[in-house]
């Protein structure tokens, strides 16, 4: 499979140019369902980029269903079935290389909506997951080879199960995607807090507060305080 390496936009990250160059090569027809994708090493030297710029463009685009990742088997370009219920209006916001300001307001606007849907509809058994999710985040020892990739897992997670506390499917699909869009700048707040590993425990507790409060009159401040520590700690700013 040939996916030679073209001239980006110079403000262009190298995960947005790794799914730019798989939409163009769907486009022209140069990938096809089912076609295999060679592993993250291979790609990485065709395309000119870091393993990990691959491997968060691999979980964008399996997060958009356009490729499905085979434990044991290997990667390929999803069946027409899967590939064509594709978020089209996702797709063009990740296509589209927003500004910060943009994925700053994305985000806010999307985490606002789920806190207040949430105060409405969690359950009991929603709290205690979350609840659950942020010690073992807070638990996660030091030091320990691949631990960048076990808290990504794990903030993914909170905020999977944070979407599922709004019990609104509509608006649960689209924070799942725009989280996995976010991956590099969650990697990036780890780095970040090599004096303050909490923070990212603490953000996380904040947006528990109203839910567990059933207080919408707290939403704003604490979307407001969270999107500033996540902004400064991923470079957002």
């Amino acid at each position: 499979m040939a996916l030679e390496r073209v001239e980006g936009k110079r403000h262009e990250s190298a995960v947005d140019f790794v799914v730019k160059t798989f939409r163009d090569k769907l486009e022209k027809k140069e990938l096809r369902p089912g076609d295999r994708i060679p592993n993250e090493t291979e790609l990485s030297e065709m395309l000119s980029v870091s393993r990990g710029s691959v491997r968060e463009a691999m979980k964008v685009l399996s997060a958009l269903g356009v490729i499905d990742i085979q434990r044991g088997n290997g990667t390929f370009i999803s069946q027409p079935d899967s590939f064509s219920n594709m978020d089209p209006l996702l797709f063009s916001f990740l296509l589209m290389s927003p500004t910060k300001k943009e994925i700053q307001d994305f985000r806010k606007a999307v985490e606002r909506e789920i806190l207040y849907m949430a105060i409405e509809n969690a359950t009991e058994d929603d709290i205690a997951a979350l609840k659950e999710n942020i010690e073992g985040f807070g638990s996660l020892p030091t030091g320990e080879e691949g631990l960048e990739e076990k808290k990504l897992d794990i903030d993914l997670e909170f905020h999977r199960l944070l979407g599922r506390a709004a019990h609104n499917g509509f608006i649960e699909r689209v924070y799942a995607f725009a989280m996995n869009y976010f991956s590099p700048y969650l990697l990036k707040t780890y780095e970040n807090q090599d004096r303050v590993p909490e923070l990212t425990v603490y953000s996380h507790k904040m947006l528990l507060e109203p839910i567990e409060k059933r207080d919408a009159s707290l939403v704003d401040k604490i979307i407001r305080e969270s999107t500033e520590i996540w902004t400064n700690l991923a470079d957002l700013t």
